[in-house]
Order: structure tokens, then C-alpha cells, then sequence
């Protein structure tokens, strides 16, 4: 373990307490799963993916890093849609939102529809409700008057 590598994880917690406010205020305040492991929400799921990468539980992340959520979770034996970030570090050691992936999968986890996005910053991701649209179905076809 350089110095080079733990500036750049010292770059991505401070960029998790930058972004959290932001994710907040955008509807995505669940719970996350750091590389699939680590679950919290979305700063002590960093904080916990670093302690293990400082004990050895994990490899350092050349490739980035794949932050996932559920955006709509109804339980198992329902159809669900999940959220992926993916974090990627520069040269410099900066952090910055490579893309963003949306999936709605149904109840045996069978892939329905997909999307992926490539938000220039956070800020540009779109709102959790917009998200869920924008990948079921379901919620394209609701109406406000009921019957139609």
C-alpha cells in the first residue's frame, strides 16, 4: 500500500460526504452495497469497503468502484428495480461517476428492461421516481384517473 493509494481513498470518502446530500435530496437515501459487499448507506458503505481493503479483506480498486441500491424493493417473489453506480478514478486520484445503471428485474431476477446512463456529475442523475420510470413498465402506464 503506497501513499498514492491512500490519498485516493481518502478522495473517495471525501467524495461520499460531498455526494450524499445530493443522493438525499434525489430520493436515493436507501441502503447500498459497496463491490456487493459492505452494506450501509452510502457513506459507511465506503467507510466499511476501505477498512476492508486496510486489512487486507479487499483489493485495491484499479477498475473503480460499483455502488448498488434498490430503488423499488417490494419484498422477494415481486418484481424489483435496483440502481448501479460506478466510480471510477482518474490519474490524478479523483473520483468521478463513470455511468449509471438502471435495471427492473422481475421476481426470479430475469433482467425486464435496462438502461444505462452517462450523467456528466451527480447532479445529473435523474430523481429516484424518474429512475423507477424510466425502467418499469408498470409505472409508465399509471394514470391519475382510475380506469385508464
Amino acid at each position: 500500500m503506497n501513499r498514492q493509494q491512500i490519498t485516493t481513498l481518502r478522495e473517495l470518502l471525501d467524495l461520499a460526504h460531498r455526494w450524499m446530500p445530493v443522493l438525499k435530496a434525489k430520493g436515493y437515501d436507501g441502503a447500498y452495497h459497496c463491490q456487493a459487499a459492505h452494506p450501509g448507506k452510502f457513506t459507511s458503505s465506503i467507510r466499511a469497503f476501505i477498512k476492508g481493503y486496510l486489512k487486507g479483506e479487499e483489493t485495491y480498486p484499479n477498475e473503480g468502484i460499483l455502488m448498488g441500491t434498490y430503488l423499488q424493493w417490494q419484498g422477494e417473489g415481486h418484481p424489483h428495480t435496483t440502481a448501479y453506480l460506478k466510480l471510477e478514478p482518474n490519474e490524478k486520484g479523483n473520483w468521478r461517476l463513470a455511468h449509471m445503471e438502471l435495471c427492473h428485474q422481475d421476481r426470479f431476477g430475469w433482467t425486464i428492461k435496462e438502461r444505462r446512463l452517462s450523467p456528466g456529475d451527480i447532479r445529473d442523475i435523474p430523481s429516484r421516481k424518474l429512475a423507477i420510470s424510466m425502467v418499469n413498465p408498470m409505472e409508465q402506464q399509471k394514470s391519475r384517473r382510475y380506469g385508464i
